[in-house]
């Protein structure tokens, strides 16, 4: 399926799960254990109700290749994020 367009660049912030393997009572395991903050910027290829998924490529479909690509994929469950900014390229000179 071809692509209309460049798809849209944005930063997604979301919090994601933590593991540490030490031993410790519940109480300082408690408050050690926290959610990892994260930034993760990429080609919006798909958001629903679910997920978002991003790639770093984005390749649109070709004269040789009427599909388009990407590749280093990120899904993100929707209940983990926090923002998503879309991103403005800088105007061309």
């Amino acid at each position: 399926m071809a692509h209309k367009g460049k798809p849209s660049i944005i930063e997604v912030e979301w919090l994601d799960a933590s593991s540490l393997s030490d031993q410790m009572d519940l109480k300082q395991g408690i408050t050690r254990m926290q959610l990892d903050r994260r930034f993760s910027l990429g080609y919006l290829v798909m958001k629903d109700k679910d997920r978002i998924v991003i790639a770093a490529t984005f390749d649109p479909a070709s004269e040789e290749r009427d599909f388009d690509q990407g590749d280093a994929w990120l899904v993100i469950p929707r209940g983990w994020v926090v923002k998503i900014t879309e991103l403005q390229a800088p105007a061309a000179a």
